[in-house]
């Protein structure tokens, strides 16, 4: 399949989001469009530097996790934005934006979507896509993060096992009635993207917080998880105002600012 026209992309969005970026570049097949936008020269501050491709034949998850795609049948798209101002909160970034893209994906007419605490998007509890946010600081008020976003737009093999966590793999067909074409879901993330790094810039995660509560699927749930301090059980109960999550157990409330689930329960408390 062909990689999309860069100029189809641009006119399919608003003029908002459209002045905001410097480039957008499309690729038929590529490594990894963060690794890509990571060996290039930042944009201008402000605005933005997007990266689509069709395949990726070395595409990146959190924690060493692959993401594996067939040619035409994923989307694999990774912005650049450089921050006028350092926000606070980074790392409730990736929150932010996987609010705004189920919001993005619902105006298209997907359903039963939820989020995975830290980068997962779920279709029910079958994961549809992930996202992955890197840092590169060059100074303490020159920030630039290239954030990735892989969404399945038809079924495709997904390796869990480097993560743990293991589920079912959706994709934007079977969440939607035939699934919307690639060039309106591709529009339709970079705006909610380039927004979102705007307002998190402004208002930080408190923007976006209850939009992600609202799509929040491990609330009520009992997991199993590690993190850097060692593994963790409990019923998750909620995020806080910096995007960590608090987990009750048996020993009191504990935040969790990263980490990686082992186990999920199948069904939420009651």
């Amino acid at each position: 399949m062909a990689a999309l026209d860069p100029a189809a992309l641009r006119a399919a969005l608003p003029d908002s989001p459209s002045a905001k970026l410097d480039r957008i570049e499309t690729f038929a097949e590529i490594d990894s469009t963060n690794s890509y936008l990571a060996g290039q020269p930042p944009p201008e501050r402000g605005r933005a530097h997007v990266a689509l491709a069709d395949h990726q034949t070395a595409g990146r998850g959190r924690r060493g996790n692959r993401w594996r795609s067939a040619p035409g049948r994923s989307l694999c798209l990774s912005m650049a934005y450089r921050f006028e101002v350092t926000p606070g909160e980074l790392p409730a970034l990736t929150l932010s934006q996987g609010a705004a893209i189920v919001s993005a994906l619902a105006a298209l007419g997907a359903r039963d979507l939820r989020l995975k605490w830290p980068n997962d998007i779920l279709h029910g509890d079958a994961k549809l896509g992930g996202i992955l946010t890197e840092t590169q600081v060059r100074a303490a008020d020159d920030v630039t993060v290239v954030t990735g976003v892989g969404l399945n737009l038809t079924p495709v093999e997904v390796d869990f096992s480097a993560g743990g966590w293991s589920g079912a793999a959706s994709s934007l067909d079977a969440a939607t009635s035939g699934g919307p074409d690639r060039l309106r879901v591709a529009a339709a993330v970079i705006e909610a993207m380039i927004e979102t790094f705007t307002m998190f810039a402004a208002h930080g995660f408190a923007a976006f917080q209850a939009v992600y509560e609202r799509h929040d699927a491990l609330l009520g749930r009992d997991i199993e998880i590690d993190t850097p301090e060692g593994g963790f059980e409990g019923t998750v109960c909620g995020i806080d105002a910096t995007g960590a999550l608090l987990l009750d157990t048996a020993g009191g409330t504990e935040r969790i600012v990263t980490g990686s689930i082992k186990r999920l329960a199948e069904v939420a408390n009651a």
